[in-house]
């Protein structure tokens, strides 16, 4: 199937990275909404683990530089961002 005959294709995942193992949260299509959602995640999350945006992207579209991530984290109370890109 072709991203453009999909309706509804998601643009932005949130995930987690748990034991080296990677977990899809929620799936997106605006940024703002993936954004809140990791924020809101690492803000009640009591051990301060990570959680990351990054765009969705369907076979065979061209990634330059290998793709991008925004990551969320608590760190001593305060909420922390850094990424990749």
């Amino acid at each position: 199937m072709k991203k453009e005959k999909v309706e509804n294709w998601v643009n932005y995942e949130v995930y987690e990275i748990v034991g080296g193992e990677r977990h899809t949260l929620a799936l997106c299509t605006e940024f703002k909404v993936a954004e809140i959602i990791a924020i809101a995640l690492a803000k009640i999350d009591p051990k301060g683990d990570a959680y990351r945006v990054t765009s969705v992207n369907g076979p065979n579209d061209f990634v330059p530089g290998g793709g991008w991530y925004n990551e969320y984290y608590m760190e001593s109370g305060v909420l922390k961002q850094c990424g990749l890109s």
